[in-house]
Protein backbone atom coordinates (compact mmCIF):
# COMPACT_ATOMS: atom_id res chain seq x y z
CA UNK A 1 0.00 0.00 0.00
CA UNK A 2 2.66 2.51 0.70
CA UNK A 3 4.36 1.91 -2.12
CA UNK A 4 2.05 2.22 -4.23
CA UNK A 5 1.22 5.88 -2.55
CA UNK A 6 4.86 7.03 -3.07
CA UNK A 7 4.19 5.91 -6.45
CA UNK A 8 0.83 7.85 -7.21
CA UNK A 9 2.63 11.16 -5.68
CA UNK A 10 5.48 10.59 -8.27
CA UNK A 11 3.45 10.27 -10.76
CA UNK A 12 1.92 13.76 -9.60
CA UNK A 13 4.82 15.45 -9.24
CA UNK A 14 6.51 14.23 -12.47
CA UNK A 15 3.45 13.54 -14.75
CA UNK A 16 3.67 12.30 -18.41
CA UNK A 17 5.05 13.87 -21.34
CA UNK A 18 1.68 14.97 -22.76
CA UNK A 19 0.35 16.41 -19.25
CA UNK A 20 1.86 19.69 -20.69
CA UNK A 21 -0.80 20.48 -23.23
CA UNK A 22 -3.77 22.64 -22.90
CA UNK A 23 -7.06 21.05 -23.44
CA UNK A 24 -8.13 21.10 -27.33
CA UNK A 25 -11.02 23.19 -26.29
CA UNK A 26 -8.97 25.73 -25.87
CA UNK A 27 -7.23 25.21 -29.12
CA UNK A 28 -10.36 25.28 -30.80
CA UNK A 29 -12.93 27.70 -29.19
CA UNK A 30 -11.42 30.57 -30.88
CA UNK A 31 -12.36 29.25 -33.76
CA UNK A 32 -16.03 27.59 -32.87
CA UNK A 33 -17.74 29.94 -34.80
CA UNK A 34 -16.37 29.12 -38.56
CA UNK A 35 -17.41 25.29 -37.87
CA UNK A 36 -20.76 25.72 -39.07
CA UNK A 37 -22.49 23.58 -41.92
CA UNK A 38 -20.68 20.06 -43.03
CA UNK A 39 -17.47 20.04 -40.65
CA UNK A 40 -14.81 17.39 -41.46
CA UNK A 41 -12.37 16.22 -38.30
CA UNK A 42 -9.47 14.91 -40.85
CA UNK A 43 -7.67 12.26 -38.22
CA UNK A 44 -10.13 12.09 -35.54
CA UNK A 45 -8.27 10.28 -33.27
CA UNK A 46 -9.46 9.48 -29.85
CA UNK A 47 -10.35 13.31 -28.93
CA UNK A 48 -14.45 14.11 -28.07
CA UNK A 49 -14.80 18.00 -30.27
CA UNK A 50 -18.54 17.40 -30.78
CA UNK A 51 -19.25 19.85 -27.78
CA UNK A 52 -17.00 22.69 -30.39
CA UNK A 53 -18.66 21.84 -33.72
CA UNK A 54 -22.36 23.78 -33.98
CA UNK A 55 -22.67 22.38 -37.10
CA UNK A 56 -22.36 19.01 -38.36
CA UNK A 57 -19.82 16.67 -37.71
CA UNK A 58 -18.21 14.09 -39.84
CA UNK A 59 -14.72 11.95 -38.34
CA UNK A 60 -12.90 10.62 -40.53
CA UNK A 61 -10.06 8.14 -39.23
CA UNK A 62 -8.00 5.11 -40.63
CA UNK A 63 -9.26 1.68 -41.27
CA UNK A 64 -8.98 -0.60 -37.96
CA UNK A 65 -10.95 -3.82 -37.76
CA UNK A 66 -10.10 -3.85 -34.07
CA UNK A 67 -11.38 -0.44 -33.43
CA UNK A 68 -14.52 -0.15 -31.49
CA UNK A 69 -15.40 3.49 -31.64
CA UNK A 70 -18.78 4.30 -32.71
CA UNK A 71 -17.83 8.00 -33.45
CA UNK A 72 -16.00 7.57 -36.31
CA UNK A 73 -17.92 8.27 -39.47
CA UNK A 74 -15.45 7.61 -42.21
CA UNK A 75 -12.76 5.04 -42.64
CA UNK A 76 -10.02 5.80 -44.96
CA UNK A 77 -7.12 7.71 -45.72
CA UNK A 78 -6.68 11.24 -45.81
CA UNK A 79 -5.08 11.15 -49.57
CA UNK A 80 -8.36 9.17 -50.40
CA UNK A 81 -11.57 10.61 -49.35
CA UNK A 82 -14.01 8.78 -50.29
CA UNK A 83 -16.50 11.68 -50.68
CA UNK A 84 -17.27 14.10 -53.48
CA UNK A 85 -15.43 17.94 -54.23
CA UNK A 86 -16.93 20.40 -52.48
CA UNK A 87 -18.37 18.32 -49.54
CA UNK A 88 -17.26 20.34 -46.53
CA UNK A 89 -17.13 23.76 -45.10
CA UNK A 90 -14.73 23.86 -42.75
CA UNK A 91 -12.26 21.08 -41.69
CA UNK A 92 -10.32 20.45 -38.66
CA UNK A 93 -7.04 18.29 -38.98
CA UNK A 94 -5.09 18.20 -35.74
CA UNK A 95 -1.33 16.93 -35.27
CA UNK A 96 -1.58 14.47 -38.38
CA UNK A 97 -0.25 15.89 -41.12
CA UNK A 98 3.15 14.66 -39.45
CA UNK A 99 2.50 11.00 -39.23
CA UNK A 100 1.40 11.03 -43.30
CA UNK A 101 3.85 9.58 -45.72
CA UNK A 102 2.91 12.33 -48.50
CA UNK A 103 1.90 15.25 -46.77
CA UNK A 104 1.45 17.21 -50.20
CA UNK A 105 -1.36 14.62 -51.59
CA UNK A 106 -3.37 14.96 -48.01
CA UNK A 107 -3.58 18.62 -48.34
CA UNK A 108 -4.38 18.47 -51.97
CA UNK A 109 -7.00 15.92 -50.90
CA UNK A 110 -8.53 18.25 -48.22
CA UNK A 111 -8.56 21.12 -50.40
CA UNK A 112 -10.59 18.78 -53.42
CA UNK A 113 -13.14 18.54 -50.00
CA UNK A 114 -13.53 21.73 -48.92
CA UNK A 115 -16.00 24.22 -50.12
CA UNK A 116 -14.86 27.13 -52.31
CA UNK A 117 -14.96 29.73 -49.52
CA UNK A 118 -14.63 26.98 -46.66
CA UNK A 119 -12.04 27.22 -43.70
CA UNK A 120 -9.32 25.27 -42.71
CA UNK A 121 -8.20 24.64 -39.59
CA UNK A 122 -4.57 22.89 -38.87
CA UNK A 123 -2.06 21.91 -36.43
CA UNK A 124 1.25 20.28 -36.50
CA UNK A 125 4.36 20.00 -34.34
CA UNK A 126 7.59 22.08 -34.60
CA UNK A 127 10.02 21.40 -31.82
CA UNK A 128 8.46 18.01 -30.42
CA UNK A 129 10.30 14.39 -30.25
CA UNK A 130 9.63 11.75 -32.07
CA UNK A 131 6.07 10.06 -31.75
CA UNK A 132 5.15 7.25 -33.47
CA UNK A 133 1.33 6.73 -34.32
CA UNK A 134 2.08 4.50 -36.00
CA UNK A 135 4.48 7.14 -38.28
CA UNK A 136 6.13 10.04 -37.88
CA UNK A 137 7.92 11.35 -40.85
CA UNK A 138 8.03 15.66 -40.74
CA UNK A 139 8.15 18.54 -38.53
CA UNK A 140 7.25 22.31 -39.82
CA UNK A 141 8.83 25.62 -39.45
CA UNK A 142 6.34 28.57 -40.26
CA UNK A 143 7.19 29.12 -43.49
CA UNK A 144 7.29 25.27 -44.23
CA UNK A 145 3.33 24.81 -42.88
CA UNK A 146 2.75 28.14 -45.21
CA UNK A 147 4.34 26.63 -47.96
CA UNK A 148 2.77 23.39 -47.81
CA UNK A 149 -1.10 24.85 -47.11
CA UNK A 150 -0.49 27.39 -50.75
CA UNK A 151 0.87 24.69 -53.25
CA UNK A 152 -1.98 22.77 -52.14
CA UNK A 153 -4.17 25.91 -53.32
CA UNK A 154 -5.35 27.17 -50.02
CA UNK A 155 -5.27 30.99 -48.88
CA UNK A 156 -3.54 31.37 -46.05
CA UNK A 157 -4.91 33.69 -43.11
CA UNK A 158 -2.69 33.22 -40.43
CA UNK A 159 0.20 30.77 -38.97
CA UNK A 160 0.91 30.96 -35.12
CA UNK A 161 2.17 28.61 -32.44
CA UNK A 162 0.07 27.00 -30.80
CA UNK A 163 1.34 26.76 -27.43
CA UNK A 164 4.04 28.81 -25.30
CA UNK A 165 7.96 28.21 -24.77
CA UNK A 166 7.96 26.21 -22.02
CA UNK A 167 5.58 23.62 -23.11
CA UNK A 168 8.45 23.17 -25.74
CA UNK A 169 10.90 22.88 -22.78
CA UNK A 170 9.00 20.74 -21.02
CA UNK A 171 8.84 17.58 -23.80
CA UNK A 172 12.44 17.97 -24.82
CA UNK A 173 13.36 17.66 -21.37
CA UNK A 174 10.99 14.70 -20.22
CA UNK A 175 12.67 13.07 -22.88
CA UNK A 176 15.85 13.59 -21.80
CA UNK A 177 15.67 13.00 -17.95
CA UNK A 178 14.05 9.60 -19.13
CA UNK A 179 16.78 8.61 -21.45
CA UNK A 180 18.00 6.79 -18.63
CA UNK A 181 15.19 5.41 -16.31
CA UNK A 182 16.52 3.97 -13.51
CA UNK A 183 20.01 6.29 -13.43
CA UNK A 184 20.26 7.63 -9.87
CA UNK A 185 20.72 11.72 -11.34
CA UNK A 186 18.40 11.66 -13.52
CA UNK A 187 15.37 10.20 -11.12
CA UNK A 188 16.56 13.26 -8.84
CA UNK A 189 16.74 15.43 -11.73
CA UNK A 190 12.96 15.21 -12.85
CA UNK A 191 11.09 16.96 -10.33
CA UNK A 192 13.61 19.99 -10.06
CA UNK A 193 13.70 20.78 -13.63
CA UNK A 194 10.21 19.54 -14.77
CA UNK A 195 7.86 20.96 -11.94
CA UNK A 196 8.97 24.41 -12.62
CA UNK A 197 8.55 24.11 -16.40
CA UNK A 198 5.17 22.54 -15.92
CA UNK A 199 4.44 25.23 -14.06
CA UNK A 200 5.60 27.73 -16.47
CA UNK A 201 3.99 26.16 -19.25
CA UNK A 202 0.38 26.33 -17.68
CA UNK A 203 0.95 30.01 -16.89
CA UNK A 204 2.85 31.55 -19.22
CA UNK A 205 1.73 33.00 -22.54
CA UNK A 206 5.23 33.70 -23.82
CA UNK A 207 5.61 32.13 -27.59
CA UNK A 208 8.37 32.03 -29.96
CA UNK A 209 8.04 30.90 -33.67
CA UNK A 210 11.59 29.99 -32.99
CA UNK A 211 10.77 27.47 -30.09
CA UNK A 212 7.19 26.64 -31.24
CA UNK A 213 6.46 23.06 -29.73
CA UNK A 214 3.57 23.61 -32.74
CA UNK A 215 2.03 25.41 -35.67
CA UNK A 216 -1.88 26.42 -35.77
CA UNK A 217 -2.50 27.55 -39.30
CA UNK A 218 -5.79 29.06 -40.63
CA UNK A 219 -6.57 28.93 -44.33
CA UNK A 220 -9.64 29.18 -47.16
CA UNK A 221 -10.42 27.91 -49.83
CA UNK A 222 -10.90 30.87 -52.31
CA UNK A 223 -14.56 31.02 -54.42
CA UNK A 224 -13.07 31.04 -57.73
CA UNK A 225 -9.47 29.22 -59.21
Amino acid sequence: MFPEVLARAWRRIVPDRYAVFRSRDENLLPHRERFHGRVLNAGAGWFDISHLVPGELINLDLPDEKDQRTNIHIRATLDAIPVGSNNFDAIICLAVLEHVREPDDVMRELFRVMKPGGCLLLDVPFLQPEHLCPTDFQRYTRDGLERVATRAGFVVEEVKPTHNIYTTLYWICWEWLHAKPRHPLYVLARPVVLWPLLWRARHSKTQSNILATAFQLTATKPLSR
